[in-house]
């Protein structure tokens, strides 16, 4: 595609029907990128006239998505423009005069058919007069003139050339019998006055665009530019459903703990091919690197598992500091942090440690709390017999754990207090207890990773157990000392040793 040779002017504009959804957003993120591209204008406009279809609250969260996606507008409904108002309600009195003008020029007509059905009562064969007397009487719809013979033509920025038959049209309604525009009608006058020069859409608009355009001819004015978007596929390559729809939403990936950039990341792949093999982009590389040349025919597919992959990639380029910022409305939901705890409190640092701790588990923000938990959890119950598996329980309660814990707790009893508690005094300690016991690698770190985490696996067991603290330590390897020998009494009472003589 060349330069655009006029300032750019494009839209998105969603009906208010449900939450923002993973076609919807990828839309609104194609118009957003060719818009800030061409150094152009992004409008957002609100049609909202079919009042059946309309849920409360949905213009809201549709925009609330938007912005979270980081997607700013230039004029909308909320921040207005030299356009407005951009809600297609608050535009009635401009679809109805644009209409009339049409019937008074001969381009469109009246009809009186029951609405939904073709009209077959020759309405268009009305003289004006007699039309015009009707109008003022009866219930009608306003439909466009479109002639059999017609050709509408049109170069589609991804399709190239298409051509369209005035019969395989029909005549277009207008406005229907309550006044209201219909889509055809309203996204026509709707773009024209508001100077959209590009239009990008998803293919399924594709058979909407030779009625626009006739709507275009009968007004005489100029068509935008037309981009139809390849379809989306779910992750079977199917065409998604209005179960995909409503599962595949913003909102739920939101939730989730998806990263705003990562989601525009894989939206921003589903449907177009930048040069090069890199899918890890920022916001403001897409912008750089955007063209319509790399959009595809071909349908592209939304996988949940690639969404994964490209949100640890961008959680990877996060510090240790602006992570735990994204992750602090976790930690204060678990408790962790207190609302009025600053980023120079000693919480705060606690919590920076531990998520430098967990952040390579971390697929999504929301990964945190199981995560993090066993560091913030009281020590008395961070270990959870029941919960372990018979390999980890064995470990742990057999000869050799109990007598590594045994070790470990003895060899804590004995340090110096006052020293320094480091990951490297945490290791010194550990090859202390290796020295004592003879023990070794899975034989002697299991167990003890066990008593002081619950888990069978987490981060580096010295730098877990600098973030513990001796204390905290001793008081999980006491614990895990206790349940071993709860075990073994409860074992030898099964066994039948242990009961007290009938005499």
């Amino acid at each position: 595609m060349r330069e655009p040779a006029e300032p750019v002017r494009v839209r998105y504009a969603p009906s208010p029907t449900g939450p923002l959804h993973i076609g919807g957003a990828r839309t609104a993120l194609f118009n957003f990128l060719f818009a800030r591209h061409y150094g152009g204008a992004f409008v957002v406009r609100i049609e909202d006239t079919d009042r059946r279809r309309n849920v409360p609250g949905a213009e809201a969260e549709q925009l609330a998505g938007l912005r979270w996606l980081g997607l700013a507008w230039d004029e909308g409904p909320d921040v207005g423009g030299p356009y407005g108002p951009y809600r297609s309600s608050e535009r009635l009195a401009l679809y109805r005069s644009a209409a009339e003008a049409l019937v008074d020029a001969g381009a469109a007509y009246p009809c009186f058919c029951p609405e939904g059905e073709a009209c077959a009562g020759g309405c268009g064969t009305l003289p004006p007069a007699e039309a015009r007397a009707r109008m003022a009487e009866t219930p009608h719809a306003i439909r466009l003139r479109v002639p059999e013979a017609a050709e509408f033509v049109f170069h589609d920025l991804v399709r190239g050339p298409l051509r369209f038959r005035g019969d395989a049209v029909g005549d277009v309604v207008l406005l229907k019998r309550d006044g209201t525009p219909t889509y055809q009608f309203a996204v026509v006058v709707d773009d024209h006055h508001m100077r959209i020069t590009h239009v990008l859409r998803g293919e399924e608009h594709l058979p909407n665009t030779p009625k626009q355009l006739a709507i275009y001819a009968a007004f005489g004015w100029a068509p935008p530019a037309f981009l139809h978007l390849p379809l989306i596929l779910n992750a079977e390559r199917k065409k998604m459903s209005k179960r995909d729809a409503a599962a595949e939403t913003i909102a739920r990936y939101r939730d989730l703990g998806a990263l705003p950039e990562a989601v525009v990341n894989v939206l921003a792949l589903l449907g177009w091919s930048p040069k090069g093999t890199e899918e890890v982009f920022t916001p403001d590389e897409l912008v750089r690197r955007f063209s319509p040349s790399g959009i595809g025919k071909s349908p592209a597919v939304f996988d949940p598992g690639r969404l994964r992959w490209l949100n640890q990639a961008h959680l990877k380029r996060l510090s240790d500091g602006e992570l735990a910022r994204r992750l602090r409305p976790y930690a204060e939901a678990a408790g962790w942090l207190a609302p009025d705890e600053g980023e120079g409190s000693d919480g705060w640092a606690r919590f920076v440690a531990a998520v430098r701790l967990v952040r390579e588990e971390l697929a999504f923000l929301g990964d945190v709390v199981p995560a993090a938990a066993f560091l913030y959890r009281p020590d008395e119950a961070v270990l959870d017999a029941a919960a372990l598996s018979p390999a980890a329980r064995a470990a742990l309660f057999g000869p050799e754990g109990r007598r590594a814990v045994a070790a470990a707790l003895q060899a804590l009893q004995a340090r110096d207090p006052a020293a320094p508690w480091t990951p490297e005094a945490a290791a010194a300690l550990l090859a202390a207890v290796k020295a004592a016991t003879g023990l070794g690698g899975r034989a002697l770190f299991l167990p003890l990773r066990l008593a002081a985490t619950g888990r069978e696996h987490g981060p580096a067991l010295p730098d877990v157990l600098a973030w513990l603290g001796p204390v905290r330590f001793r008081r999980r390897l006491e614990r895990a000392l206790a349940l071993a020998a709860q075990m073994a009494y409860n074992g030898a009472e099964r066994a039948g040793e242990g009961k007290p003589s009938r005499g």
